[in-house]
């Protein structure tokens, strides 16, 4: 097999943010889509919960099975079941066939956010993966941040099924520049072998050290999607924001994580993170305790929801091994 070109960065980021969009982008849409469908906020909030499973699902299986079968044909395989998801949660009739419908999507889509990683590791040095991964979460930055505000436009002039036409239309762009911009970036072993995986992940699982960071990790990214999907209910219905709004406010909380992220990489170098995960959840949880009195004492506005979402979210992100705040997980 002949050395496989170097596919572009910016091709490279948008397979990486296709499936993890999906999730953000959906977000302002929530209430006017229980609204539509007569369902209730828990069940329209399922909608993002069932999605960031099916993205944790995923990323078990196509790293084996594009290891077997290569990472070209996989991942065209997936955009495709993400764009077919995509038009059917539009054309979804109930709040049943929108979460089946979303489970699918995120399937898809996954195999972008698998994918991408390995296709930077095919194609560099040890040192060029390095720099690579750099800028490719550098670029995965601006996803989750103009996203949401995205879509509460989309849903302000389509409504909320728009976006999920939107998505399709990304997903059949995206599949279209790797068939004609992608070479395969591996050997295919031509023998998926999920066992040997399920062997490391049962190693993994038996590490208490990993399984301490994994633990606390876990908590602060399922409050900070707790937050995210009550948030455009809270804005349009308590707070009586419009849905462009409430899609700029979740767009401006999630700079929050942003940062955290950057500064949570500068302080790893100079703290050790055991130091900085102990001082991390501390300051997470008097920030809990703060948004709690405040709602308890009907004293929350507009100024202390955002104010303590991006600092919940700046917390989440200086956790020491936090994984992707943006994209679920790596």
């Amino acid at each position: 097999m002949k050395h496989a070109r170097k596919p572009p960065i910016w091709l490279v980021a948008l397979i990486a943010i296709s499936g993890t969009i999906g999730m953000h982008m959906f977000l302002p849409a929530l209430p006017y889509a229980a609204r539509d469908l007569a369902t209730g906020s828990g069940q329209m909030q399922m909608t993002i919960s069932v999605y960031i499973v099916g993205l944790a699902i995923g990323q078990l299986i196509y790293g084996p099975l594009s290891d077997a079968l290569g990472r070209r044909p996989v991942l065209m395989a997936g955009l495709a079941l993400y764009v077919l998801a995509s038009i059917a949660a539009a054309l979804a009739p109930n709040v049943t066939v929108l979460l089946c419908v979303r489970v699918l999507q995120s399937l898809g889509g996954c195999a972008g956010v698998a994918i991408a990683r390995a296709i930077l590791r095919d194609t560099n040095t040890a040192e060029g993966t390095a720099r690579s991964m750099g800028m490719l979460a550098m670029l995965m930055t601006f996803s989750p941040v103009l996203a949401p505000m995205v879509g509460g436009g989309v849903t302000a002039a389509f409504g909320w099924r728009g976006n999920f036409m939107a998505l399709g239309l990304l997903g059949a762009i995206t599949l279209g520049l790797v068939f004609i911009r992608l070479e395969e970036t591996a050997r295919p072993s031509g023998r998926f072998e999920m066992a040997a995986a399920l062997r490391d992940y049962r190693e993994l699982l038996c590490t208490r050290h990993y399984v301490s960071f994994a633990v606390g990790g876990g908590f602060l990214t399922t409050s900070m999607f707790a937050f995210l999907t009550a948030a455009p209910f809270i804005l349009t219905q308590e707070l009586k924001q419009s849905v462009q709004l409430a899609g700029i406010y979740s767009g401006l909380v999630l700079v929050g994580a942003a940062i955290g992220n950057g500064v949570g990489s500068f302080l790893s170098r100079r703290v050790r993170s055991e130091r900085l995960l102990r001082g991390g959840l501390m300051l997470s949880l008097l920030a809990s305790a703060v948004f709690l009195v405040l709602v308890l004492t009907h004293s929350l506005s507009l100024t202390a929801l955002i104010g303590h979402a991006i600092g919940r979210l700046f917390l989440k992100g200086i956790h020491p091994n936090n994984g992707d705040a943006f994209s679920g997980g790596r």
